[in-house]
């Protein structure tokens, strides 16, 4: 799956002008979920086609449909919010229908916000200047066990035990060399 964003300007308007486009004769495959938490609706519609893949072949191939993701956040006391996303993938509609292609998108953005948001959140990853050699490729290891040691204790706050485990490293050495 790939979507489609400004570094792909082309790409972009033809998927939205192709979506925009109701055509009586194009094959069109639909799904809606609804869902609610933390104080708000959202509404998630994917339509999938695919009737464009022969045009884009000639700079992309192996697409086996293009879809488009539309998500409207209806919360109390703000403003309706409506985000519409397009994208390619080379599954067939025989291999992933919308329902799947919604689903696969939001699996990618569970691992996006359970494992990069929680690293730049924490660790300030993205902020970080350190780039000599072999010391980014080693704070992310050591990231990733930590964050790794946090789930096998079931940390739902990662920042906040950080914070305790610094204020308190002898625990946090009892932790290692106990074993969890």
């Amino acid at each position: 799956m790939l979507i489609a964003k400004d570094n792909q300007p082309t790409l972009w308007k033809d998927l939205k002008l192709f979506f925009e486009d109701h055509a009586a004769d194009v094959r069109w495959q639909c799904h809606r979920d609804v869902s609610s938490g933390h104080g708000r609706l959202d509404i998630r519609v994917t339509t999938c086609s695919p009737d464009l893949r022969d045009y884009l072949a000639q700079d992309w191939c192996g697409i086996g449909q293009v879809f488009c993701l539309e998500r409207t956040s209806i919360q109390k006391g703000t403003p309706t919010n409506r985000e519409v996303h397009y994208g390619i993938t080379s599954l067939a509609p025989t291999q992933a229908d919308a329902e799947r292609i919604g689903t696969l998108h939001r699996a990618h953005w569970a691992i996006e916000n359970r494992l990069h948001r929680r690293r730049d959140v924490t660790f300030k990853e993205d902020a970080s200047q350190i780039r000599t050699k072999h010391a980014p490729a080693m704070l992310a290891v050591l990231h990733n066990t930590m964050l790794a040691c946090m789930n096998v204790l079931g940390v739902k706050n990662v920042a906040s035990q950080r914070r305790f485990y610094d204020a308190h490293p002898w625990d946090a050495a009892h932790l290692i060399f106990q074993g969890f």
